[in-house]
């Protein structure tokens, strides 16, 4: 079992002298530790399973003939050109005629872990290849990667929902024949523990090479996932090693990482980082920042130390190239230099703390202060080169963060252009490349180059990135590149170049139709695909939905996610254009799958909202909008459709939060309409709810709520002193301190004050409402004016008559009359009135009925 966990994790140390496993299993795993993959390639084993696989005519690795020798085994037996060309076209069948070979080989004798070493082989040439570097001499692997029929079986077996790999992956036949090995086969290794995380890399490949994330190998990736924390971390039996424990959780969330499962991959770096002991905090210590700073200020820093692991010293690192401005320093000079530089961190933790670093990314918004929170990780781990590819994506991860800033833009493209440069050097060793390659989300050479493009693009050097991306045949960016230039038609002569040499290529067809605006190329292509092209449909939904043709393009986007349900963006617009088309069913489908993809998409969380409501069902709608509001806390829109809905359901304390928030955002954004400040119409229903005795509707989806909104009922509680009062209340305060002319907004406190017993102040609030229409100058010419004064006149009339000879309690034993003169103000208040509208209003029902109020105090 040592050898399993020497071979993952790439370190002799896990190689004891007591192995129970062969000689040759254990010259197979040193060979893989030492980076002699081709070594393990040409043995007579792999030759016996690989060779009847490629050409005839290529010959065995090690130059003989492809003809069975002494040292070959019994089941090796080599094709014709012709028995091959047949077997190729079937992807399937060189899966099963692989298979058989295998067992074969498990029959004669050969051990699963000498077999295993052939498909890890496999894995970690295809990754020195398209990966790490520096490139493989392909000569002594040519029987194994020349045959043009497997090479082409492989794009096809390699291909999953409809996303192809990309076109000129090199060398792609080892990572086809590693997948028929290690996970198409994998049962066969039942001997094995290692097996499953053997699969969880070799998919974990595969999907890194596709041009967009697959559902079929997400599942299968979570679905592996959860395979080997049973088998491994949970089963003592195994022995698992504590720094491999912390491997595995660190594949685990680079996992997660990649499908945008930030929660998921946050916990799995946490588990990683208690597994090896890692210490670490994102504090602040005093520094300087520029050469002419004359003070000290804080400065985000990285304190970590390791637990457990060894730091590696080694001979050669990536060129780590210097800053040179005249006024940045090339790194933060603390003031405390002793004090807050911390231990050299094993390269396990330094791969965990790079993962912690792209989380802030994945978890926050792309602007300048996540660049600022991202840098001090990358800096911690460039304090101490321990592997040449852990510093190459610390380098990497800065020269990305540095792509936006003036003063670093120069740097991050140099940096990113000697990093590709050096994935040829032979400074470092195959073997020290590979070692933490699978704790890391290292890009493929061809990635490395497209983003080198994409840098030059940035800076306006668009010509240079044109000639990248046409040697990288990366059409989609070439195309971008042309339109930049203006140069339309160029892009479109090429993409007919290319179509004339393959006439049925979907890829093409789709990108014709991109250039012309012709959406009967997407329709072209999803035949001539056989209706298995996705892209084909999500380009003609899009069309169709620019169209106005909203049912054509919900319709377009279902056949597409059928295929591959991941693409968020398709999702979103097929909600769109459903809810454009009043398909409410598939609104609400599609919504659901933007946030089980991504929960913080808000927007999302808002459309799903409308369609709950618009079916009917508002308290789902509610749920929606809640979340929304977690995305979107300053979005006063949601706040308003959370206001009603929250009013529509009963949640009265919520309908007071929307409102609160409401009012704070329009304060902070300089409201100068009043009224706007809060929506009346909402304030009263509630006031007036809470007059009848309602409450919160109690939660369906929260039994812990429930019993708290019932004992919040059944202790003794006077209402005035409840939440939602309380809160009410304070809302009532906030808007009368800003708010002085709303007659309306001081019936609504009246109405709220006469609830809670408190007289006193409810013949306030409704003189504050009288004298608002008193004192208007258009009370003597505005009729409806003088209406609603001779109201409020009234209003204030009634209660002086009802509540100011009553008693009010004010403390503890303390009661006070409400008001002691309350029949002298009742009259004055509707004397003046009276008086000051007698020769505008005089002779009308209003005004006369101020008369009869008078009458009625003699």
């Amino acid at each position: 079992m040592d050898f399993e966990w020497a071979l993952l994790a790439g370190d002799s140390r896990f190689l004891t002298t007591d192995s129970s496993s062969s000689g040759a299993d254990r010259s197979a795993v040193e060979d893989l530790l030492h980076g002699r993959y081709a070594k393990v390639l040409a043995s007579p084993l792999a030759s016996s399973l690989l060779l009847p696989l490629a050409s005839p005519s290529s010959g065995c690795a090690n130059g003989a003939a492809a003809s069975p020798t002494n040292t070959t085994p019994s089941f090796f037996s080599p094709r014709s050109t012709g028995a091959l060309i047949a077997l190729c076209r079937d992807p399937k069948a060189v899966v099963s005629d692989l298979s058989t070979r295998l067992d074969a080989a498990i029959s004669e004798g050969h051990s699963q872990l000498s077999i295993l070493a052939v498909g890890a082989a496999l894995v970690f040439a295809f990754v020195q290849h398209g990966f790490t570097g520096p490139s493989l001499d392909t000569s002594t692997l040519a029987a194994v990667i020349s045959s043009d029929h497997l090479q082409k079986a492989s794009f096809a077996l390699l291909q999953s929902d409809g996303e192809e790999a990309y076109s000129l992956t090199p060398n792609i036949s080892l990572l086809a024949l590693a997948r028929i090995v290690l996970v198409d086969c994998s049962s066969k290794f039942d001997r094995l523990p290692s097996r499953d995380w053997w699969k969880l890399r070799v998919l974990m490949l595969q999907q890194r090479i596709l041009e967009n994330p697959a559902a079929t190998l997400s599942d299968a990736l979570m679905d592996t996932c959860k395979l080997i924390q049973s088998s491994l971390i949970e089963t003592a039996e195994t022995g698992l090693p504590k720094e491999l424990v912390g491997r595995l959780w660190q594949e685990f969330g680079l996992v997660h990482f990649f499908y945008g499962r930030v929660k998921d991959s946050t916990a799995c770096f946490r588990l990683a980082e208690g597994a090896t002991g890692l210490k670490w905090e994102l504090t602040g210590a005093l520094g300087k920042r520029t050469k002419f700073q004359t003070f000290d200020v804080a400065q985000l820093v990285v304190v970590a130390e390791s637990g457990s692991g060894e730091s590696a010293d080694v001979s050669a690192t990536p060129s780590n190239l210097a800053l040179n401005d005249d006024t940045l320093l090339e790194k933060l000079e603390l003031t405390n230099e002793n004090e807050k530089t911390s231990s050299k961190l094993s390269t396990i933790d330094q791969c965990t703390l790079l993962a912690f670093c792209l989380n802030v990314k994945n978890s926050n918004p792309q602007d300048g202060l996540t660049n600022e929170e991202m840098s001090p990780y990358v800096a911690r781990i460039l304090e101490n080169p321990n592997n040449w590819m852990v510093h190459s994506m610390a380098l990497l991860l800065r020269s990305r963060l540095e792509a936006n800033k003036g003063r670093t833009v120069e740097r991050s493209v140099l940096q990113i252009q000697a990093l590709v440069d050096q994935m040829e050097s032979t400074e470092s060793t195959v073997a020290e490349r590979l070692n933490f390659f699978f704790s890391l989300i290292f890009p493929s050479k061809w990635d490395m180059e497209r983003e080198l493009a994409e840098r030059l693009v940035s800076i306006g050097v668009i010509k240079s990135a044109l000639e990248i991306f046409e040697r990288l045949q990366m059409w989609d960016d070439v195309i971008s590149c042309y339109q930049m230039l203006e140069k339309p038609k160029k892009a479109e002569e090429l993409i007919r170049r290319e179509l004339e040499k393959n006439p049925n290529s979907p890829k093409f067809l789709c990108l014709l139709g991109d250039v012309t605006k012709d959406h009967t190329y997407y329709l072209e292509a999803w035949e001539k695909s056989g209706n298995s092209y996705s892209r084909a449909m999500r380009s003609l939904g899009s069309h169709f939905f620019k169209q106005g043709q909203f049912s054509e393009s919900v319709s377009s986007f279902k056949l597409a996610l059928a295929i591959n349900p991941l693409f968020e963006n398709s999702w979103f617009i097929m909600g769109c254009a459903a809810i454009r088309a009043e398909d409410w069913e598939n609104a609400e489908l599609a919504f659901r799958r933007v946030v089980q993809l991504d929960a913080e998409n808000g927007e999302a969380w808002t459309n799903l909202a409308s369609v709950h409501i618009s079916r009917g069902k508002k308290r789902d709608g509610w749920r929606a909008l809640r979340e929304a509001l977690r995305q979107h806390h300053d979005n006063p829109r949601i706040w308003d459709n959370f206001l009603f809905t929250s009013i529509d359901v009963g949640e009265y304390t919520d309908a007071v939060l929307a409102m609160t928030r409401i009012f704070e955002l329009r304060i902070a954004r300089g409201s100068s309409a009043q009224e706007r400040l809060v929506d009346l119409q909402a304030l009263r229903i509630v006031v007036r709810s809470l007059a009848l005795g309602a409450t919160d509707a109690a939660p369906t989806d929260s039994e812990t709520d429930s019993a708290a909104a019932a004992a919040a009922g059944a202790d003794g509680t006077s209402p005035s002193t409840s939440s939602l009062a309380r809160k009410v209340s304070e809302l009532l305060s906030a808007l009368t301190s800003r708010i002085s002319d709303s007659a309306e907004l001081f019936a609504v406190c009246a109405e709220f004050e006469k609830w809670r017993g408190r007289y006193s102040a409810h013949i306030e609030y409704l003189q504050k409402a009288y004298r608002v229409f008193l004192h208007s100058p258009a009370l003597a010419t505005d009729a409806e004016m003088f209406a609603r004064g001779a109201e409020a006149a009234r209003a204030l009339f009634d209660a002086y008559t009802t509540y100011g000879p009553m008693e009010e309690i004010i403390g503890v034993g303390e009661t006070r009359v409400v008001c002691q003169d309350w029949k002298y103000q009742r009259r004055m208040a509707v004397r003046t009135l009276a008086s000051r509208t007698k020769d505008s209003f005089e002779g009308t029902e209003a005004h006369d009925g101020l008369k009869e109020l008078l009458e009625s105090t003699k």
